[in-house]
């Protein structure tokens, strides 16, 4: 097969990517043209595809690759090109900020291995650490303030409403209540990249500028900083460790910060990460807390990539979930949703990218199958409703929107589906406390909070399960009763039960590794 074709496809590639820089005005005339591309691409045999990625990593320097694969990705969704993406933040010559959010996009939209991510973001690492010009003598154990933490988190928002600030206050109050002295570092990569270098930046959010403020939970207070990378350079991330340093705290706790800043305190103390998911953290990181073993291929590519001084913490208790109490009660009417229908939730933050194309396959057979059927859609979504616009979905599919009382919405409903992803297990516990019974794929964040009860071992199964639930009452009313007795293991005072243990095994590693 000739290799003109993937240089035809590249060139007229760059063409509408110059033409979308020059005008975004021209955004819906540039997407139907690459649209084309990207069903020439789909279409390509698999050394064109191969040439097709060559030639980028070949012709197009770091500034260029990058903005031209950034609108690949948002005009296509193929997610074939995070692999050049990669490619380029681990061989380029990016500054710590710009290569920290490059990495936040492979996080949040990318699918790489976690061998590829641990490259990627120690490369960011170095950047930072290359770019600092203050140093700080290592902090040995002895003489550390054995009853001080400090806690970098990514994002500090409602208490209410946002499960993992609800963890890290609660986290938070337990060591206040048991005697920690501790405050908060709040790091959000919420840096907006210019337009020419990648278009549509994903970030997270909260604050914009270097902010200090007392937080109170349950009557504690907790001293709280934000360093967001939108407001923030190398010498405010320097004195962030200049804060830490002076404080001597026992040890740092990272709890899902994807920022490499919050590997930055290892160069002085112990950093423990935790992640707000089943998978291993990707960090650098002496102690490694994993809440439940995965497969053995997973746990094995975990293990590749450890270093020598890296240790995995593994936790027997489950990580309890924080239920609040529904703000009242709701009617389908007042939401908007059908009486006569089998609500089935489908709840996330990514939902334009999770519901792809085979889950929707699986939402068709549903519809086909079971006439009562109807999907309500939690959280905000952009794309969904273009993607789910055939007739099948017509009047059967119901957008909700952000739900700030998800368990008062879940009581009108019933049935949670679970697309195959690795995140949701918040939304899936809230279900279940709600009585609202579960279906969800293996591995993943939700089958970890509800149980074997309510998992399955793959969609053609999730179909058959959606139809026992639908068609058999004594089965929807069992497991709804085991849905309530589930929920009863999450709690307040679980999770003191599970800080308490968590952090004896913490000191057990730092002990540990202190004799070494």
């Amino acid at each position: 097969m000739s290799q003109s074709l993937p240089v035809q496809w590249l060139k007229e590639t760059i063409r509408q990517c110059l033409e979308f820089l020059a005008d975004a005005e021209k955004e819906q005339g540039i997407k139907s043209e690459f649209e084309k591309l990207g069903e020439i691409y789909v279409g390509f045999a698999y050394s064109e595809k191969k040439n097709v990625h060559e030639l980028i990593r070949a012709q197009l320097g770091q500034s260029e690759g990058i903005y031209v694969l950034s609108c690949i990705l948002y005009f296509t969704k193929i997610k074939d090109f995070w692999k050049d993406v990669a490619y380029y933040l681990e061989y380029g010559n990016f500054d710590c900020l710009t290569g920290s959010m490059l990495e936040i996009q492979l996080v949040f939209w990318g699918n790489l291995s976690y061998s590829k991510m641990r490259e990627i973001h120690r490369k960011n690492l170095e950047r930072f650490i290359g770019d600092m010009t203050m140093s700080f003598p290592h902090l040995p154990l002895t003489k550390r303030n054995a009853n001080r933490v400090v806690i970098i988190t990514e994002q500090l928002l409602s208490p209410e409403t946002h499960s993992p600030t609800k963890i890290v206050m609660r986290f938070a109050e337990v060591l206040k209540k048991a005697g920690y002295e501790v405050f908060i570092l709040i790091c959000p990569s919420n840096r907006v990249l210019p337009r020419e270098q990648w278009i549509n930046t994903w970030g997270y959010h909260g604050e914009t500028e270097r902010t200090h403020a007392i937080m109170q939970v349950s009557g504690v207070e907790v001293e709280t900083f934000w360093f967001p990378m939108t407001g923030c350079n190398i010498q405010d991330y320097e004195d962030m460790l200049s804060m830490v340093y002076e404080w001597n705290p026992l040890f740092v706790l990272n709890m899902g910060v994807n920022n490499p800043v919050a590997d930055l305190p290892q160069l002085f103390t112990t950093v423990a990460a935790m992640d707000m998911t089943i998978d291993c953290p990707v960090s650098e990181a002496e102690i490694l807390i994993r809440y439940t073993r995965r497969e053995l291929q997973y746990e094995r590519q975990y293990e590749m990539e450890l270093k020598s001084c890296q240790t995995q913490i593994f936790m027997e208790e489950k990580l309890p979930a924080i239920i609040e109490k529904p703000q009242r009660k709701y009617t389908r009417l007042e939401l908007g949703l059908p009486q006569d229908k089998f609500l089935i939730a489908i709840v996330g933050n990514r939902l334009d990218t999770e519901i792809n194309p085979q889950f929707m396959q699986v939402m068709r057979r549903i519809l086909r199958e079971q006439t009562d059927a109807a999907f309500v859609i939690i959280g905000q979504v952009e794309k969904l409703p273009e993607y789910l616009s055939d007739k099948i979905f017509q009047n059967r599919v119901y957008y909700l929107g952000y739900c700030r009382d998800l368990s008062g919405a879940y009581s009108v409903l019933d049935l949670y589906l679970n697309p195959g992803r690795l995140g949701g297990g918040w939304s899936g516990a809230i279900a279940l406390a709600s009585g609202l019974p579960v279906v969800t794929l293996p591995e993943c964040d939700v089958a970890y909070n509800v149980g074997e009860n309510f998992t399955v071992d793959n969609y053609e199964a999730l179909i058959k399960e959606v139809a026992h639930y639908m068609t058999d009452t004594e089965f929807y009313h069992k497991r709804r009763k085991q849905a309530f007795q589930t929920a009863e293991t999450y709690g307040k005072d679980k999770m003191e039960q599970y800080v308490t243990k968590l952090f004896a095994k913490i000191r057990e590693a730092l002990t540990y590794d202190s004799v070494q």
